[in-house]
């Protein structure tokens, strides 16, 4: 694994871990709350990096960037979703 890689692992492990805690806090099974990826303007290689750390959902705010961006066939992804515009 590259320094990248292991950067990134470990930002999502702590962020998984984060969101176990609220979901437990909040008297919820952290197995019931999935995490979304937002692959926006990240390179390949970051979301390639998160799909091997078992990142297994991704969003995007238009399907045409997922597309552009990403990561490869041959990674096992099974879900993406496009995230609405919000404004405040």
């Amino acid at each position: 694994m590259s320094e990248s890689s292991d950067r990134v692992a470990s930002a999502l492990a702590e962020v998984q871990g984060r969101v176990a805690e609220a979901a437990r806090a909040a008297g919820r099974d952290p197995a019931d709350v999935t995490l979304v990826a937002v692959s926006k303007a990240q390179p390949l290689d970051r979301l390639q990096a998160a799909v091997d750390a078992g990142q297994r959902v991704f969003g995007e705010n238009y399907v045409q960037e997922f597309r552009g961006a990403g990561p490869s066939q041959s990674a096992s992804v099974p879900s993406s979703a496009t995230i609405p515009h919000c404004s405040a």
